[in-house]
């Protein structure tokens, strides 16, 4: 069970590797932190571990001019402040919520680019 879930994640890492920073991947990030969400841990070296991995994906996604930029940072923002102690959770909020606010503003414009692509209508 281990290694398959080590594979599921290979997988998402190479594929995230490649196509991660495209406009269309915010649904790839969210199933990839859906799938570490779905792990069942059975000690606490588990726990921490799948905690470290969700916070990894969150930080590289929210970083990102995505389709879906603003769900991966509401996830992040409940992951953060999921855990007992509080404190934590407005520091790293802070630290990216500058590259968040920049990654948006450029999906904002990718979208209108793609939008306006695909709407032009040539008349003759």
């Amino acid at each position: 069970k281990d290694e398959e879930a080590q594979a599921v994640k290979e997988a998402f890492e190479f594929t995230l590797k490649h196509l991660g920073s495209d406009f269309s991947a915010g649904p790839v990030w969210i199933e990839y932190a859906d799938m570490i969400k779905a792990i069942v841990t059975e000690n606490e070296f588990h726990e921490q571990e799948k905690k470290r991995d969700l916070r990894n994906i969150y930080q590289r996604a929210v970083c990102l001019p995505t389709s879906h930029i603003e769900r991966l940072w509401q996830d992040y923002d409940l992951f953060e402040h999921s855990f007992e102690n509080k404190s934590l959770a407005p520091e790293l909020m802070a630290q990216f919520h500058p590259r968040y606010l920049a990654a948006k503003q450029d999906s904002k414009e990718r979208q209108r680019r793609r939008y306006t692509h695909t709407h032009i209508h040539t008349y003759t």
